[in-house]
Formats: structure tokens, sequence, C-alpha cells
């Protein structure tokens, strides 16, 4: 499990880091100071704009989709995709089995010759 891209080992580091730097009597009132600031942070007007834009930049792709009536087009094009994807697999079957019965002729041909 990972939290920020930090995993168990490097928090511990992180920890253990910080318990020899700040000592067991500054370490935990930083930590108690720090979590007051990220609180006040996430709480803040600011931060609650940053994540509403962010929201509405990872929106907009679709909105534009929508907007334009792309998105009729767009499930067209992912149906052609899937059809094409399927008669690919079956041709590449079909091609794998003419393999194999070219391969048990040539077999069959040679033991024939050996005898």
């Amino acid at each position: 499990m990972e939290f920020l891209n930090i995993g168990p080992l490097e928090l511990f580091f992180i920890a253990l880091l910080a318990f020899i730097v700040l000592g067991p009597e500054r370490m935990v009132s930083s930590a108690r100071k720090l979590g007051k600031g990220i609180n006040r942070a996430l709480k803040s007007p600011l931060w609650s704009s940053i994540v509403e834009t962010s929201h509405e930049i990872q929106d907009l792709p679709k909105k534009l989709i929508q907007d334009t009536g792309l998105d009729e087009d767009w499930a067209e094009i992912e149906k052609s995709t899937r059809q094409i994807s399927e008669e690919l697999k079956e041709v590449s079957s079909e091609v794998s089995n003419l393999s194999h019965v070219q391969n048990s002729t040539k077999q069959r041909m040679n033991n024939g010759k050996g005898n």
C-alpha cells in the first residue's frame, strides 16, 4: 500500500530519520504541528478551489465531446474497433489452423517418402 508514492519501508525510514534528528519529544510536537498545518491547508478556500479546478480540467475532454456531438461518433469508432479486433482474432485462428494442417500434411508426406 502506497500513499503519495511512499511505501511502508520508506515511511519507516522517514520516521526513523525524524526520530534520530528531532528526538522523541520534538518529533511528537513537530508531527502535531505538521498535522495541524496540513489540516488548515486542506480546509482552506484555496485548496477547495484547486480541487474544483482539477476536476473541471479532468472533465473537460468529456464535456467537449458532448458539446460538439462527437460522442455518437466516438461510440461508432469504438464499435468498429471492437468488430475489427474480433475479425482479426478469427483470421488469426484460421491462419493458425491452416498452419497446423500444413505441418501435418508435410509430416505425412515425409513419412510416406521414408517407407
